[in-house]
């Protein structure tokens, strides 16, 4: 099994991280509140998308709230725990599920479970925005799970053919505030289709390597041996 270190931020100090950290679609970052919902409409630049398994983990005696210390480990296929242990040493640990509720009548007594393995599929797509090439890491589930019921419907085979609107919504429950995500196809006209096209081969032609994630490298700069 082949470990996939994406941590491009933290093992690359020489990298501008506010430059990389700006390349990425963040639907918790949309800037919805309880009261205006709100949205970002993107095209997928490519068909296929990049497949790998995220394991988040943190230093050893982390506090369950503290998320400023994860980080990630990636893998190219769904790893064991025995995989997980060898790979994180003594150095990490997996993080807890911070959104676990101790106080819950039906956790007491019980240890905070480890966050889930999270299935990510990583697009490189074109923000109508930002007017730019950006990447799209999909580990929501409940946002993969939309894609890929259209994915299986008749006339979405290809999802590069269409234009995409993800929208994030908050609502206030009782104390609790929940947030939700939404993902709707757009028609995609031919002037799209030649902003987008033109917008990636520009990136392509300065240098876009969406498979030195997997690597833990820039995907802005090519790599070598």
């Amino acid at each position: 099994m082949q470990l996939l270190d994406t941590d491009i931020v933290k093992d690359s100090a020489s990298q501008d991280t506010n430059s990389l950290s700006s390349l990425f679609l963040k639907p918790n970052k949309l800037g919805a509140t309880v009261q205006e919902e709100a949205s970002t409409t993107f095209a997928l630049c490519v068909e296929e998308p990049l497949r790998y398994f995220s394991v988040w983990a943190v230093p050893p005696g982390t506090a369950a709230d503290d998320y400023m210390s994860a980080r990630t480990f990636q893998f190219t296929e769904m790893p064991n725990e025995d995989t997980i242990l060898m790979v994180l040493g003594s150095d990490w640990e997996r993080q807890k599920n911070n959104f676990w509720d101790a106080k819950d009548p039906k956790n007491v007594g019980k240890e905070r479970p480890f966050k889930n393995i999270d299935k990510v599929l990583t697009w490189p797509i074109y923000s109508f925005e930002e007017k730019k090439v950006m990447i799209f890491a999909v580990d929501k589930v409940s946002i993969r799970k939309q894609i890929l019921e259209y994915a299986a419907e008749e006339g979405y085979e290809n999802l590069a053919d269409w234009n995409w609107k993800l929208t994030q919504k908050k609502e206030q429950r009782g104390s609790s505030e929940f947030t939700s995500y939404s993902i709707i196809p757009k028609p995609q006209s031919p002037v799209h289709k030649k902003e987008i096209k033109e917008a990636y081969d520009a990136r392509i032609k300065e240098g876009f390597y969406l498979e030195n994630l997997l690597v833990g490298g820039n995907p802005l700069e090519e790599m070598t041996d």
